[in-house]
């Protein structure tokens, strides 16, 4: 890709990154579009996240950091699943660490070198601080990655991290395990947030997806991250396809049996 082409591709993210940042901060889901606005000039200017471990091509990339998103909860919200019943949810945390690629329409590969989504909730339930907290990941590989009996699929899902501890070590009869590592779409800064309206303030999602430049956003990062994922797929159970393909579905979900030639 060319630098004027590269140069017109942050453009367009960057655009977009703004754009939904206003649009939240219109319907009162977020104080300051700050953290939006410090996106999108990271991402237009070039300036990649600091990431340990990951070999980027820093001619060839692009990225940017959305750091602590915090979503307004409307009014304290209970729910019927939650424990201990009586907890009130209070703030939704959000932040995004993304470097990606440059990707054609025309052609199916991993949009991202890097990917982090972490999302921490806090409650109250009788004054004492509740935490939960998920992340996705785009998988570092190492060696013993192919071992069938440890699956690491590119992009997983998990529930917990540092920030959940429990007092004095009272489990109860609850036993912690490192928690699968689920398969899920890649979600970048605009999609993480969209994913986590849609899971707890779904009035709020509804209403947003009403508005024009939050349902444009939304379908231009789901065109460009979802497009190659699940074509990638597809190609496995069909093999014609106009496109070209370097995404090995086998690295994508490695639960998937390899088909001998």
């Amino acid at each position: 890709m060319s630098k004027k082409a590269q140069n017109k591709y942050k453009r367009e993210i960057s655009d977009r990154i703004r754009k939904f940042g206003n649009q939240l901060k219109s319907n009162g889901l977020i104080q300051a579009n700050k953290p939006f606005e410090d996106a999108a000039n990271q991402c237009l200017n070039g300036l990649l996240p600091e990431v340990k471990g990951v070999n980027i091509d820093k001619a060839n990339s692009w990225g940017y950091e959305l750091s602590n998103v915090i979503i307004n909860v409307p009014k304290p919200k209970k729910s019927k699943g939650i424990f201990p019943q009586g907890t009130i949810i209070k703030t939704l945390a959000i932040s995004t660490k993304i470097i990606g690629n440059y990707t054609r329409n025309d052609y199916v590969e991993d949009p991202f070198a890097h990917l982090e989504f972490n999302l921490i909730i806090k409650g109250d339930f009788k004054g004492q601080e509740m935490i939960a907290c998920w992340h996705l990941d785009r998988h570092l590989e190492n060696k013993g990655d192919n071992d069938p009996n440890d699956l690491h699929p590119t992009y997983h899902m998990q529930y917990g991290g540092k920030k959940l501890k429990l007092p004095n070590d009272n489990y109860g009869t609850h036993v912690v395990l490192e928690t699968p590592r689920l398969l899920h779409l890649p979600l970048d800064g605009i999609l993480g947030v969209d994913f986590v309206l849609g899971n707890f303030l779904g009035e709020q999602r509804k209403e947003l997806c009403s508005k024009k430049p939050y349902w444009q956003c939304i379908k231009a990062s789901q065109d460009s991250i979802w497009r190659p994922f699940i074509h990638a797929f597809a190609k496995r159970w069909d093999a014609y396809n106009p496109l070209n393909y370097n995404w090995e579905v086998e690295k994508i979900c490695p639960q998937l049996v390899k088909i001998s030639k």
